[in-house]
């Protein structure tokens, strides 16, 4: 019997990613960028574009 193989630290992150992307949407107004998984807890920073039509 053979055990399965760990998941590799770049499958992990892309997987992470894709699983906080979708909650932490604001209508294509963010976007979010992984910054360092750790075992036990993650750092997830959420951006947000400025409005097209913003006072600058």
């Amino acid at each position: 019997m053979t055990s399965p193989r760990p998941e590799s630290r770049k499958r992990f992150r892309a997987r992470l990613a894709d699983s906080v992307r979708e909650p932490l949407d604001q209508g294509g107004r963010t976007w979010t960028s992984i910054q360092g998984p750790y075992p036990d807890r993650v750092i997830v920073c959420v951006r947000s574009r400025p409005a097209l039509n913003g006072p600058w």
